[in-house]
């Protein structure tokens, strides 16, 4: 079944073609891959796919319905959450504060008053316990420590920050996952950690767009790749199909 459907997306920074006329599908349930070269337009793709930059043409569909246009707040509500290339987290909040304001998107609720329900004022026992239990419960599914619960975000390690990243991004609920380099800075055993969690993320039903240069990775952990050159596709198949084309060994990488 197709999830997310892309129709002749395109985009252009002055007289630079971010992306151009660029149309695929991501099936329900799979993890499809994008890589590419600096500058191939892959940032640029999940920027529009979620509105944070408007698109010049094309529409981007999700389970049959018009996003193109929406609202970003809108997008989340119909079920796409992201991470991005630089970590988006709020340092100076605890873990749980930060996987709390995620669950805002979802529940329509004011971030500060999603915070004070959590933080317990003014609230019925049965509600602080339910929304409690939500929040740790996506902690423990992205592997992150209880014990490191009410741990300010600054002073875990890079995999724990991450980790929390895609914590606050999963507590919107999401049926899309847009994942832009998680693995940056991370050394093999820490990846390796990672992408553990995206394969339980697979098999809990999320669906996942993955963004990274770890070819490696990629291709270990992806159902299907797309290939992008300055905005085009130039190739979309399986890993194998990807590692033995020679199209892509000339454009991406360099042989």
């Amino acid at each position: 079944m197709i999830l997310l459907r892309v129709e002749n997306l395109k985009k252009s920074f002055g007289g630079l073609v971010a992306v151009d006329e660029l149309s695929f599908e991501v099936l329900q349930g799979e993890i499809l891959g994008v890589i590419g070269p600096n500058g191939a337009g892959k940032s640029t793709l999940l920027n529009l796919i979620t509105n944070h930059v408007a698109a010049d043409g094309g529409n981007v569909l999700f389970s049959g319905k018009e996003l193109t246009h929406l609202p970003r707040h809108k997008i989340v509500e119909h079920g796409i959450a992201r991470t991005f290339q630089a970590l988006t987290v709020f340092s100076s909040l605890s873990v749980m504060d930060n996987v709390a304001i995620g669950q805002a998107s979802r529940v329509r609720t004011r971030l500060g008053e999603r915070l004070k329900e959590f933080r317990f004022r003014g609230e019925s026992e049965r509600k602080k316990d339910i929304f409690r239990k939500k929040v740790e419960e996506v902690i423990d599914f992205v592997g992150i420590d209880r014990r490191k619960a009410n741990t300010v975000v600054a002073k875990l390690p890079l995999l724990d920050q991450k980790k929390v990243a895609i914590a606050t991004a999963l507590a919107s609920e999401p049926k899309l996952l847009l994942l832009d380099e998680p693995l940056a800075g991370l050394n093999k055993h820490e990846a390796d950690d990672l992408l553990e969690e995206f394969r339980k993320l697979k098999s809990s039903g999320v669906t996942i767009v993955l963004i990274d240069h770890n070819l490696e990775a990629v291709m270990s952990i992806c159902d299907r790749i797309l290939v992008l050159h300055f905005g085009t596709l130039i190739m979309n198949g399986s890993p194998d199909e990807v590692l033995q084309s020679k199209k892509v060994s000339e454009v991406y990488l360099g042989v």
